[in-house]
């Protein structure tokens, strides 16, 4: 029998903090989504949607810890993206902030 990884789909709110939110989640549990998608996405038969509540200061701590680490015009950038009409907006936000935060990051050393 064929056993296969259940597609983490992180479902927020559908606001920067809900997606910085998304961002903690992620880091402090060491899980990361396939994708993220706000409260309307239709779940498909093998994805496993976590709810992810907004949380203020969570989401707090995250953008002090961009503008922190990766610099203020780094932030501009990824909530410029935000501001876009794209789709997939959230996990490409996402999957391009993660590195930022791993301590081992080369991403980090190239920035610093």
């Amino acid at each position: 029998m064929m056993t296969t990884e259940p597609n983490i789909i992180f479902i927020i709110d559908g606001t920067f903090e809900g997606l910085m939110s998304a961002l903690f989640y992620g880091y402090a549990h060491k899980t990361h989504p396939k994708n993220i998608a706000d409260e309307t996405y239709q779940t498909a038969i093998g994805d496993a949607p976590v709810m992810i509540k907004t949380d203020l200061g969570s989401a707090g701590r995250v953008a002090r810890g961009i503008t922190d680490k990766l610099g203020f015009d780094f932030y501009k950038m990824i909530y410029t993206a935000f501001l876009s009409d794209s789709a997939d907006k959230y996990i490409h936000i996402y999957n391009y902030v993660r590195p930022g935060f791993s301590p081992t990051s080369l991403f980090i050393k190239c920035v610093m």
